[in-house]
């Protein structure tokens, strides 16, 4: 336990600066999208006030009133730029030790105590990252909000929810506990199956690591294939909806839970300079 909060410790210190920047860099460019766009209706308002000689109600009625979901509509892609920064830093978190003369791998391997600390350490570093990553611009939504309430005359904005049906938003940011649980799960998932790919990479040569690849792939595929050919074949329409929905969460656990075992077994007894 004491290996594993130290090496958590450190991999959370070595991977803070890209995370402030990143982080810092989102933020920013979400509350500077929400002031721009802003700014440039009612611009938009007091030009055709100017050219046409009309009252404000004329003008906003010939424009249409401004929405929040039309200020944050360029919310959905910074995500994606949040999504794949998760996504490089799975990667990155371990590529990061064999690179320069001195490879931080040597020292972690000869650390004593069991080797599976350093693959827990490396996995809470990622899910810590994620989950301050979705709070934070959850935050920035609600910031974004009274900063578009504040710019924004009464009588310019259209009613609407924070966050608009069907966006990106609305996955990331449901306050139902379900949906929370559920995006977390999957995102530990996808963590997880990099986490395994770059595992494999790194404990074979090239030409068996591919074939390892490919034989893991095989034992994942092929019985969830079948499980779910059944269901959806002979199966179909004997099962409730909660059912089906209670089977494929079981069949994501085992797949889960078996690529976990298979990565600790990696490190364990496969992982080298």
């Amino acid at each position: 336990m004491k290996k594993y909060l130290m090496l958590t410790n450190e991999e959370i210190k070595r991977s803070s600066k890209l995370y402030l920047i990143v982080v810092g860099a989102l933020i920013v460019l979400e509350l500077l999208s929400v002031v721009v766009k802003t700014m440039l209706y009612e611009r938009s308002i007091e030009t055709f006030m100017r050219m046409n000689q009309a009252s404000e109600l004329e003008a906003v009625n010939s424009y249409g009133k401004f929405s929040f979901a039309a200020a944050t509509s360029i919310f959905d892609y910074i995500m994606m730029i949040g999504v794949a920064y998760i996504l490089v830093l799975a990667l990155q978190i371990w590529y990061r030790e064999w690179i320069g003369e001195s490879k931080h791998i040597y020292r972690l391997l000869l650390l004593p105590g069991s080797r599976v600390s350093i693959y827990f350490a490396k996995l809470t570093t990622v899910l810590l990252v994620t989950v301050s990553l979705i709070g934070l611009q959850w935050l920035t939504v609600i910031a974004s909000y009274g900063l578009f309430d504040w710019l924004l005359p009464e009588s310019h904005k259209l009613p609407t929810g924070l966050i608009k049906d069907g966006s990106l938003l609305q996955m990331f940011y449901s306050m139902n506990i379900e949906d929370v649980f559920i995006l977390l799960m999957m995102s530990c998932a996808v963590i997880n199956l990099l986490f395994f790919i770059v595992l494999i990479e790194r404990s074979f040569r090239k030409s068996r690591a591919m074939i390892q690849l490919i034989a893991e792939a095989m034992i994942l595929i092929l019985p969830f294939g079948l499980v779910m050919y059944i269901m959806e074949g002979p199966l179909s329409g004997l099962l409730l909806r909660v059912e089906y929905v209670t089977l494929y969460l079981v069949l994501l656990s085992i797949g889960f839970f078996y690529i976990g075992f298979r990565s600790i077994r990696l490190v364990q007894n496969k992982l080298s300079v």
